[in-house]
């Protein structure tokens, strides 16, 4: 169980580089939690929350909506899990994707293009 919702917990979206601040949108947490619903698997969050220090030590973009907690890259171990995640977060409303080996970003969309679907180098 979890502390934000029945299935996450703040300590999953926390930034990974260990600093005590975590900014959630709470909006975008319950999206996942209705598509982690929908979905019936796992959403095991590699990132979410970047501080600015972290998101700059990995060559993140400095726009990321990591650093205001509206993004999530989630663990896809497989196509059939990958196609069951991203068909809910499609169920959800969420439209913007980046698919990568091993996991999906997602994100609000908020100050960004509106209308991608996907993108991503998939190879």
């Amino acid at each position: 169980m979890g502390d934000l919702t029945l299935n996450f917990s703040k300590w999953e979206f926390r930034c990974k580089c260990g600093c005590p601040r975590t900014v959630l949108d709470m909006d975008f947490i319950q999206k996942l939690q209705d598509a982690r619903s929908i979905a019936g698997v796992p959403f095991h969050i590699n990132s979410g929350y970047r501080c600015e220090a972290h998101n700059a030590s990995i060559v993140g973009d400095p726009e990321s909506l990591h650093l205001t907690g509206e993004a999530a890259d989630i663990k896809t171990p497989n196509s059939a899990h990958a196609f069951v995640i991203h068909s809910s977060l499609c169920t959800v409303g969420l439209k913007r994707f980046k698919l990568y080996p091993g996991h999906i970003h997602t994100d609000t969309g908020r100050g960004k293009v509106k209308n991608v679907l996907m993108w991503g180098n998939y190879s």
